[in-house]
This record gives structure tokens, sequence and C-alpha cells, in this order.
């Protein structure tokens, strides 16, 4: 990500917040300028577990987009969660 130009830190402490009170510090795996929370996994399959625990880390630090980044599988797997709800949207029908 650093070689495309991203502003890339690893192991990037980002301020945890309860109630609008900060409780503490989670340490992002990678964080890709301050809007987009990277947490890799090395594993086989990935499952929802790490999705939930993905989503968590985005409520706990109000980032708004993270993507799950698993190195274990015989290929590459890229999931993109978000904070907040975003139902998938519809095709368009052509006419």
């Amino acid at each position: 990500m650093g070689k495309a130009g991203l502003p890339v830190r690893c192991q990037q402490a980002v301020k945890v917040v309860y109630d609008g009170v900060v409780v503490g510090d989670f340490v992002a795996d990678m964080l890709v300028g301050d809007s987009i929370l990277v947490e890799n996994k090395a594993v086989q399959t990935l499952v929802q577990a790490h999705e939930v625990q993905l989503v968590n880390y985005l409520t706990a630090t109000g980032i708004e987009i993270g993507l799950l980044l698993n190195f274990g599988a015989s290929s590459l797997q890229v999931k993109r969660k978000y904070r907040t709800y975003r139902p998938k949207e519809k095709p368009v029908p052509e006419s």
C-alpha cells in the first residue's frame, strides 16, 4: 500500500471511545490514512468471528471502513466491512 502512495502505518495505536470517554487504545495491524482499519489474518479460512471482530474494532474506534486480509489461504482473501450497516445495492434494470 505504501508503494502505491497510500499513507499507511503499521501497529498504530488508535483511541477507543465509549460513551464519549476515551477508555484505552487499540493497536491496529494497519491504518490507511485515518479512515481505513486493516486487520491481517493468516488462517486457512476466514470465519464469521473474524468479520465480527473487525466490526467491533470499527465500532470501538469510530473508523467507518475496515479491510480483513487473510494471507493463510491458497490465495489472498479480502473482505470489506463497515461500522454502520449498508444494505447491498440492487442492480439497476436495463431499459
